[in-house]
């Protein structure tokens, strides 16, 4: 992949078996984004910090899987869950939505439908 698709760096989040989420990063292109690793692992703090690195160092702007600017105000939770619904995995974004801000079902569906329409 030739450094001029690269948009941003992403980070994709799962649930893991005991509710806490897990990561790993992502490079984003306007076709969408390719994993830099087949594993996930803990410390969301830290994979934030590796991506702000990354994009200082080769002086990207932040950016979501579509390729639009990031408000630096989105949090990491509301890039994951985006990341999950543009590779189609809708059930995940939900539950991630229910274990990481303590919603019930209900509520957690229209944050992921809140965050759906804004792709």
């Amino acid at each position: 992949m030739p450094f001029s698709d690269i948009t941003g760096i992403g980070t994709e989040t799962m649930p893991s078996q005991h509710g806490q989420p897990m990561y790993r990063m992502t490079l984003l292109t306007a076709h969408g984004s390719t994993p830099l690793s087949d594993g996930y692992g803990a410390g969301g703090q830290w994979f934030e910090k590796m991506r702000e690195t990354i994009d200082a160092f080769i002086h990207l702007e932040r950016a979501d899987v579509s390729g639009h600017s990031v408000n630096s105000g989105d949090s990491q939770l509301d890039a994951s869950i985006r990341s999950m619904l543009t590779q189609g995995r809708r059930i995940d974004a939900i539950t991630l939505v229910r274990q990481s801000e303590n919603l019930d079902l209900t509520r957690a569906v229209q944050r992921v439908n809140d965050l759906e329409k804004r792709l």
